[in-house]
C-alpha cells in the first residue's frame, strides 16, 4: 500500500548520516558488505535498491521465541532480526554510502480478552536524490507491490485492519526510547513490541 507522507524529523538533518550504538555502520562487516554492494552498482539510487533488497531478501524475521539483535552488525552476522534490527541494517548500509536515512514506526490496535492494547513494529526512511524522502519496509514480502520499493511513493506491509493502524510520520535518527529498553530488559526485541495505552513497553 502506498503512503505519501510528508515526514516530520526530530534531529537536524546531519544526524540521519552519522553511526550510533545500533546503527554502526563502522563495523568491519558492515563496512565490508557496503564495498560489495558499490562494486555492483552504478550510483547511490541503485545502491540504495540494492541494500534494501539484501535486507529484504537476505535476513530472514527473528526466530529464538520472536527474539533479535538490534545493532546492525549483529542482525547482518546472524542472518535475522525483528523489524527493528533489520531496519537499523538498512540505516547503516545506506547511512555508510553517504545516503540519509532515518526509521519510522507504525502502532497496530491489538483486541485480546476484552481489553485494548497496541503493537510497534518498523520501517526505514531513505533520501535518494530526485525523489526526496520516503519509506520502505524491509520486512515486507518481495512479490509485494513493486517489490516493495518505488520511490517516491511510502511501501509498507499491508495490516489486516489497516483502520486500526497508525503509521508515524516522524522520522527518527535513532531507535525510540521503548524499543532499546525491551531490548535491555529482555535481551532481545520481538518483531513487534507489545505497548500499554500510554505507550509503555510490555514485557
Amino acid at each position: 500500500m502506498r503512503y505519501p507522507y510528508m515526514w516530520e524529523f526530530v534531529a537536524p538533518k546531519v544526524a540521519y548520516l552519522v553511526a550510533s550504538e545500533f546503527i554502526d555502520f563502522h563495523a568491519p562487516t558492515i563496512e565490508e558488505q557496503m564495498q560489495m554492494l558499490k562494486m555492483k552498482t552504478r550510483d547511490r539510487n541503485a545502491y540504495a535498491r540494492a541494500a534494501f533488497e539484501l535486507v529484504r531478501d537476505e535476513i530472514g524475521p527473528a526466530t529464538q521465541d520472536g527474539v533479535g539483535e538490534l545493532r546492525a552488525d549483529a542482525v547482518l552476522a546472524g542472518g535475522s532480526g525483528s523489524s527493528f534490527g533489520r531496519c537499523h541494517l538498512l540505516c547503516a548500509l545506506l547511512r555508510a554510502n553517504y545516503i540519509p536515512a532515518g526509521l519510522g514506526y507504525r502502532r497496530m490496535m491489538l483486541e485480546s480478552q476484552g481489553e485494548t492494547a497496541y503493537a510497534l513494529t518498523g520501517f526505514a526512511m531513505m533520501f535518494l536524490k530526485g525523489f526526496g524522502w520516503f519509506g520502505v519496509d524491509p520486512g515486507i514480502d518481495s512479490d509485494a507491490e513493486a517489490g516493495g520499493f518505488e520511490p517516491p511513493y511510502t511501501l509498507l506491509t499491508p495490516m489486516q485492519d489497516e483502520r486500526q493502524t497508525q503509521t508515524f510520520r516522524h522520522c527518527f535518527d535513532a531507535p525510540i526510547t521503548c524499543v532499546v529498553q525491551c531490548y535491555r530488559d529482555a535481551s532481545g526485541t520481538p518483531d513487534a513490541i507489545q505497548l500499554n495505552r500510554r505507550g509503555e513497553c510490555l514485557l
